[in-house]
């Protein structure tokens, strides 16, 4: 065997394994379903896999605080919004029981109806959302952050918190 033949046959062998590690390459990358199967191959892509990884699962979380968001102020609103329809009601019944032409029976009766008035107002004020968290109790979110006590009177047990989640 003459030297040139053995250069030649030890540069055949290199060249398999060289073709031979592609396609193992390749193979890794088929059956991972990735084109980077180990991030010290490519360092560059890698990190830019992950921050786009990360970035996306921020704009999934955003969006899920977004619609939380939405909920929360709709129903907000539609509290805020049937606690001034009672107060306009409210205000009818003071006025016209402070006339002299109302029997004792009719301020009797707008008595009752200022009571029931005032337990719809309560029930307004301990509101929940989907998740179960009162609207209106700051960070105290598990109980009711408005009760009556034994005197009739109502006192609030939530706090001053203001809740806040980022959307962008």
């Amino acid at each position: 065997m003459t030297i040139s033949t053995r250069l030649f046959s030890l540069q055949m062998l290199d060249q398999f394994k060289l073709i031979e590690e592609r396609l193992q390459g390749l193979q890794t990358q088929i059956a991972t379903g990735s084109r980077i199967p180990q991030s010290s191959e490519q360092p560059m892509d890698a990190v830019t896999l992950s921050a786009r990884r990360e970035l996306e699962s921020n704009i999934t979380q955003y969006q899920k605080n977004l619609n939380k968001v939405n909920d929360r102020l709709e129903l907000v609103d539609a509290t805020l919004e049937e606690s001034v329809n009672i107060a306009i009601r409210l205000k009818e019944l003071f006025i016209a029981a402070n006339t002299s032409s109302v029997t004792q029976t009719e301020r009797m009766a707008a008595r009752e109806e200022v009571l029931r008035i005032k337990e719809t107002i309560l029930s307004l004020s301990n509101v929940t959302d989907s998740s179960g968290d009162a609207l209106f109790g700051g960070f105290s979110t598990e109980a009711s952050p408005f009760r009556e006590q034994l005197d009739g009177s109502v006192k609030y047990f939530g706090d001053g918190g203001e809740h806040m989640l980022s959307v962008s």
